[in-house]
């Protein structure tokens, strides 16, 4: 996810940041839940969060994708004063699992670019 971060930060001016998430709120312990946040006004609300199933699994299906789970809109809350809903996605690689857990996966060319090519 560094990698990632670093891109994200000098391409888009994005900073992402890992955040605990809740019991119950992600289907495999191995998932990783990231707030997206812009780097243009010093933001400390984020303005997504991503879902980042990464590791392949036993019966975890082997394909490459991304889900909407909440689309971004402007909310009409009947006043001037609108309210943002920030989007929700999940992101769905088959990376395979580091052999220690003290050392993050290497992906392959191949991997780095599906992962390219579901963050969007």
């Amino acid at each position: 996810m560094e990698g990632v971060s670093q891109l994200a930060n000098c391409l888009f001016g994005l900073r992402l940041e890992v955040v605990p998430v809740q019991p119950g709120e992600v289907w495999h312990p191995s998932v990783i839940k990231v707030h997206v946040y812009s780097n243009k006004n010093n933001s400390t609300e984020p303005i997504g969060i991503v879902y980042c199933d990464l590791l392949d699994r036993p019966g975890k299906p082997a394909q490459d994708c991304h889900y909407t789970i909440r689309g971004g809109r402007c909310l009409d809350n009947g006043s001037s004063n609108r309210s943002y809903q920030f989007p929700i996605i999940t992101l769905q690689l088959t990376v395979s699992p580091p052999e220690s857990n003290s050392k993050p996966p290497l992906l392959s060319i191949g991997q780095v670019e599906n992962l390219f090519h579901e963050w969007g």
